[in-house]
This record gives C-alpha cells, structure tokens and sequence, in this order.
C-alpha cells in the first residue's frame, strides 16, 4: 500500500512555564529528560500489568501497582488487596521491553515506598473528588498517574491511555506540582482537550502529524513526547512536529534518534 502523508493541525491554548534564564537547547534538553522519565514509569507499568494479567494466582491477591525510581532501577511494585504489602515487583534497567529480574516475594514496604504511595493515593483522591480541575475521561480512554520527586517536593502526572487501535492518545494532560507531604501547590493542563491522533484514515497509514501551539505554550512537551514514545512504534511512526505560533519555529521530535530539532519559519 502506497504511504500517505496527512498533516493534521490543531491549535491548542496550553500553559507551559519555563525558566526566563534557560537558553532554547537546555529547555529542550530539560523536556526530553522530563519525557524520558515519563516514558520509564508508564513502559515499566504497561510491561509489569501485562505480566501480571498472566498470572492468575498473582492477579487473584493483588490490587493495583506503584512505578518508582531506586538504584538507578525502574520499579514496578504489585500491591496486596489491602495496599499494605508488596506481592511483587519488576525491576528495569536500560531495557524496557521486558524487566530485568522479578521477585515475587511477598514483603512489607520500605518507609520512602509507604511515604510515596500515601502521597500518590491521597492525591488521586483530592482530584478525583474536586471540581476545580475539569478532569473528564473520555469513552474508552483512561488516565494514567505517575508520581515523580522533584527538587522541592513532587510532580503529579496525569496522561491519558487507550486501548483503541490506530490512535496516540495526546493531549488531556495534566500536571500537579506538591510539597514534601503532596500538598498541591499549583498545576498545570498542558493540553485544552484531548487530541487523539488517528494513526490511519480511510485506510491509509499516516506517517506525519503536526499540531500547533499558541502564546501559552512555546514549546513542545514531554507529555506528548512520552506518549508519542510509547505508542508510536506501534504504528511504524518515526516523528511528530509541533508549531510554535508565537516563536514562529517548527519542534520536530525524532523517535529513533529522541532528539528535538527545529525549524526558523519565514515570517
């Protein structure tokens, strides 16, 4: 089948806040660190679940999972039925198609995985119960949660998942910057509305997609980026483009290479 190229443009209102004193190569060099860590905890969760939902015996006790970062680990932890213990875990190195060793001694938590999971099941609560944030699910659609240390205490993701075929689940994202103890402090929808790229249209596989971004967010972001990087190769997709409507440049992200270049457009 012959490819096709279709260019789909949508102009989405996002704020996005950067350092004044960063320079254009350390803010995308900070976004594609940002992408990358997200891409690890939602690998390290699609992998770990897909694992668990072969094992019966293992299903049967456990309720959820929690993703976090140790020794240079990505750890995927299934919790017991009351949230108490750990049932089992998978660890991840620099390969994150499958993990690199399972234990599934069941285990009490360490004090920092019992302070990050209160965090992360108190917080999910506080925005599932408030109105202040306009969080809405789409049919067949579902949010993913990852909670990431930052220099002053954490950053709450919210990132949207799928299990249709033939779409890249963008936009609808969000972020919540918290205190030690994961009180919100401020946050953040990085996209006004979900914007699902259709990986196909009437029958023809798209190979280019481009959105743009207006004043509120200059830049291109790691939200998109990770989603980009965990359902693109899905689809045989290499790259995605984003148009800065205010700095009058094109952001394209490469998957082969997860490197941003960009484009000075003619005025």
């Amino acid at each position: 089948m012959k490819k096709m190229t279709f260019i789909l443009i949508l102009l989405l209102p996002i704020n996005y806040l950067f350092a004044q004193n960063l320079s254009e190569s350390e803010k995308l060099d900070s976004i594609l660190a940002e992408a990358t860590v997200l891409f690890q905890y939602e690998k390290a969760a699609w992998i770990s679940t897909d694992l668990l939902y072969e094992d019966a015996p293992l299903a049967e006790i456990s309720n959820g999972y929690f993703t976090y970062q140790a020794n240079n680990k990505t750890i995927t932890m299934i919790l017991s039925v009351d949230r108490k213990r750990c049932v089992a875990e998978y660890f991840y190195g620099n390969n994150f198609s499958m993990p690199d060793s399972i234990n599934k001694n069941e285990r009490e938590f360490t004090e920092r995985e019992r302070n990050l999971i209160t965090i992360f099941d108190e917080l999910l609560k506080k925005i599932n119960h408030s109105n202040d944030y306009g969080i809405e699910v789409p049919y067949k659609y579902s949010y993913n949660s990852n909670l990431i240390p930052s220099e002053n205490g954490f950053k709450f993701y919210l990132i949207m998942g799928t299990s249709q075929s033939n779409v890249i689940p963008i936009g609808n994202d969000y972020v919540f910057y918290t205190d030690k103890e994961g009180n919100i402090l401020s946050w953040q929808k990085f996209h006004s509305r979900l914007l699902p790229i259709q990986t196909q249209i009437k029958g023809e596989k798209v190979i280019s997609v481009t959105h743009s971004h207006l004043e509120q967010t200059p830049y291109i972001t790691a939200t998109e980026i990770a989603t980009f990087m965990l359902y693109a190769p899905l689809y045989d997709m290499n790259s995605f483009e984003v148009l800065s409507t205010v700095l009058n440049k094109n952001f394209k992200y490469h998957l082969n290479t997860h490197k941003i270049t960009t484009l000075t457009l003619q005025k």
